[in-house]
């Protein structure tokens, strides 16, 4: 593997500069002082950087099939209904090979979602008053 960008322009070389620049944006100071929001721009910079790398690894070995991934991401950025697709491949290749139930795991993730919404509410009062 090359630490070297894929030459040619393609979708995957451009989504490899657009995540690059993403991770850059969330390790920029000054960095949000609330604990959720800080969390989850290190989480979305941590993942940005993850799939910059992977995916300019693959470019170098499969260029058409990292240019289906941008593809394919570019699709999930701009139609927010192809989030089903995802959906469905997480269920079949994730969640099954892992003998894990995608309904639970939706379920866990609602839970967190109502526990962070009401914690970001209640420092949002505490602030306010």
């Amino acid at each position: 593997m090359t630490d070297t960008l894929a030459s040619e322009t393609s979708l995957a070389s451009e989504l490899v500069t657009d995540l690059a620049q993403m991770h850059l944006r969330s390790i920029a100071s000054p960095l949000p002082q609330h604990p959720a929001a800080f969390g989850w721009q290190a989480t979305a910079g941590g993942v940005a950087a993850l799939a910059a790398r992977l995916l300019d690894s693959l470019a170098q070995v499969d260029p058409a099939q990292a240019d289906a991934i941008a593809g394919w991401y570019g699709d999930l950025v701009d139609h927010g209904s192809a989030q089903m697709g995802v959906y469905s491949w997480i269920k079949h290749s994730v969640a099954a090979p892992a003998g894990a139930d995608i309904e639970q795991w939706m379920d866990e993730a609602q839970d967190l979602a109502v526990q962070a919404k009401a914690a970001t509410e209640s420092v949002a009062v505490t602030a306010a008053g």
